[in-house]
């Protein structure tokens, strides 16, 4: 019976001297896991970060495009006010600024759609508002103006709809 009292102090002396080893062994692999997982969390955190940046500079060239367009429009449908040179000069130098400003819109809009599989729940009322606004800013190019209520109502649900994009982007409502 006394070498079995022996065997069982001798694993209790070895399980004495193991178990700080483990805990130490156990607690640096826990750290690590954490220290990666965090790692993960912090490259992931920066790229939403980048793209939702991104997301709100082209938003507001968008938006300032658009806002060049109107004050264009006006200026030519107040030309007595504005025009302060020659008129046929004053409208070469209007055609061509809305030519680049239509170059301009449709590359913004291009940049922009690729936001639209970043957030699912928004994306498609954003790409719909910023069609929207697209093709009323194409329609003023070929009317030479048009309905202002309307274009700051679509100007508006554009913002609306890259607002709630913009958080959905940077995972503020709690979605992943």
């Amino acid at each position: 019976m006394s070498s079995f009292w022996n065997i069982v102090a001798h694993i209790r002396d070895l399980a004495s001297a193991v178990t700080p080893i483990a805990v130490v062994v156990l607690g640096i692999y826990i750290n690590r896991t954490i220290q990666n997982q965090n790692k993960i969390a912090e490259r992931r955190s920066a790229l939403t970060k980048q793209w939702a940046d991104e997301f709100s500079r082209l938003v507001d060239e968008v938006y300032n495009t658009s806002v060049r367009v109107f004050i264009l429009y006006f200026q030519a449908s107040h030309e007595d006010l504005f025009v302060t040179t020659e008129k046929a000069k004053f409208y070469e130098d209007m055609n061509s600024e809305v030519r680049q400003i239509a170059l301009s819109l449709y590359q913004q809009k291009m940049y922009l759609e690729k936001f639209v599989d970043l957030a699912p729940r928004t994306g498609s009322a954003f790409d719909i508002a910023l069609t929207n606004l697209h093709n009323e800013v194409r329609s003023w190019f070929a009317a030479k103006g048009g309905n202002a209520d309307k274009f700051r109502n679509l100007r508006a649900t554009f913002n609306q709809s890259a607002r709630d994009t913009h958080r959905e982007i940077l995972q503020l409502d709690g979605e992943p």
